[in-house]
């Protein structure tokens, strides 16, 4: 999800651990609603939010100081790239992909028209280059 459709989150429902809501691309003319399914993890920081906030959803900051919040963060994680919520999208993008996911899936999961948007948010990194091929390996070691 998009930082933008986590603060709309209150016109959404959630059935069966899948959240239906509309997304809010900033350039479309018309709200899509998207099926996303949700993980329980997932799922449990949703509910969480819901009852620690009595909220329907996430407390809605505002973008600049939620950015703020996260490079505070990383600066006492010792993190040195600059944190922002897109770094979010980043990283589920590259640990569906680490996980074995489909890039095909993670295009739709991102809600994406064009596959090389998707895959601009997957980094490849060498162990999983090395994964890959030690997979392969126990592929053809089956054969």
């Amino acid at each position: 999800m998009r930082l933008g459709d986590l603060k709309r989150i209150d016109g959404s429902k959630v059935e069966n651990q899948e959240l239906t809501f509309k997304a809010h691309k900033t350039y479309a003319k018309t709200l899509q609603e998207t099926l996303l399914p949700l993980t329980n993890k997932a799922l449990g920081y949703l509910r969480d939010a819901q009852e620690e906030e009595e909220l329907p959803g996430f407390r809605n900051y505002t973008d600049q100081y939620s950015n703020r919040v996260l490079t505070a963060i990383g600066q006492q994680l010792g993190i040195l790239s600059r944190l922002h919520w897109h770094v979010g999208r980043e990283t589920f993008a590259t640990e569906f992909i680490r996980r074995g996911g489909q890039a095909a899936v993670l295009q739709k999961l991102m809600d994406h028209a064009k596959i090389s948007t998707t895959m601009k948010y997957v980094h490849v990194d060498d162990d999983m280059k090395r994964q890959a091929i030690a997979h392969l390996n126990a592929l053809d070691a089956q054969q």
